[in-house]
């Protein structure tokens, strides 16, 4: 794909100097300090722990996939872009607000995949910008693909994973309905689940 060819690292900050690429070097190789708890191994192991979560409407396992808010309000947020400069943005606003877009994308994307059945993991790419901070990397434009019923899709159930040390979370669930990447696709659609 084109839009790998064009990744590129994006440092928060200049840097001068073979000495300042060396904090930027260590954690674009995971030695960013300890994993964020319960992270996975891969990209892989991700995507395929929120696919079978979401297809079996597993709200437990999908939060614990997820950076909690004690590993966000302590250790992203004060890396990120809108927690500094003249007006920064509240960080208690900025975590109401990842809280309600993922709830409505994990009701929405659970009723989506149950029509899905069944289900076989295929991958996960992330084709955008990878954001090196100062203890984690951000893997941008993340695409989980599955087949089902013989059609490869493609969907964004996250965006933004972030890798600590080897270890990958998710930042928050996408609302997103799957798209075919097979010619002859048979549409996914949602079914309402039982209360």
């Amino acid at each position: 794909m084109q839009a790998r060819a064009r990744r590129r690292l994006l440092l928060p900050r200049p840097v001068q100097g073979f000495h300042a690429l060396v904090p930027a070097l260590a954690v674009a190789l995971g030695c960013g300090g300890q994993p964020f708890p319960g992270s996975s191994a891969s990209l892989d192991e991700l995507g395929r722990a929120a696919l079978e979560a979401f297809f079996n409407d597993d709200r437990e396992a999908l939060e614990a996939l997820r950076l909690s808010e004690t590993d966000h309000n302590t250790r992203v947020w004060p890396e990120l872009p809108a927690a500094r400069g003249e007006s920064p943005f509240p960080i208690d606003l900025a975590w109401r607000n990842i809280q309600l877009r993922n709830r409505r994308a994990v009701s929405r994307v659970s009723a989506v995949l149950a029509a899905a059945q069944p289900i076989e993991f295929e991958s996960v790419e992330c084709i955008g910008e990878t954001q090196v901070f100062d203890t984690f990397v951000v893997h941008t434009d993340c695409h989980t693909r599955f087949r089902t019923r013989g059609t490869l899709y493609r969907i964004q159930l996250f965006k933004d994973v972030l890798e600590r040390n080897g270890g990958f979370k998710i930042f928050r669930y996408y609302d997103e309905d799957p798209e075919p990447v097979d010619r002859d696709p048979r549409p996914v659609r949602p079914t309402p689940r039982a209360p």
